[in-house]
């Protein structure tokens, strides 16, 4: 049996991550697969949209929309480096492409 105390830890520290998620923070995680730290938003190369790290999360690392692979899961960062017009917190679910399609309105996102 758990006692008094280690449940009260657990109750307090279940409900700091489910804050920080809800925020779309940063929360200790690592990436299942990879030996990186899971940034507070990671995009999918499949469908293009970004998510935060907690809908990856409970979606078993697979795409929360699309349900492809961990192994299609970036960070957001790397998007961005590519992509500099980009902002530095997205919108969920805006179409963010890796190589946009250069247009009038050049560096935009388009939202699908």
């Amino acid at each position: 049996m758990i006692g008094r105390s280690a449940s009260v830890r657990f109750r307090d520290a279940l409900a700091g991550w489910c804050c920080a998620s809800r925020k779309g923070e940063a929360v200790k995680m690592r990436h299942p697969y990879e030996k990186r730290k899971v940034e507070a938003w990671e995009w999918c190369l499949t469908c293009e949209k970004p998510f935060p790290a907690s809908d990856w999360q409970r979606a078993d690392w697979d795409c929360p929309l699309c349900g492809s692979g961990t192994q299609n899961m970036w960070p957001w960062s790397t998007v961005r480096a590519a992509n500099p017009a980009y902002p530095e917190q997205p919108e969920r679910g805006v179409l963010y492409p890796l190589y946009p399609v250069r247009a009038a309105s050049e560096g935009q996102a388009s939202s699908v």
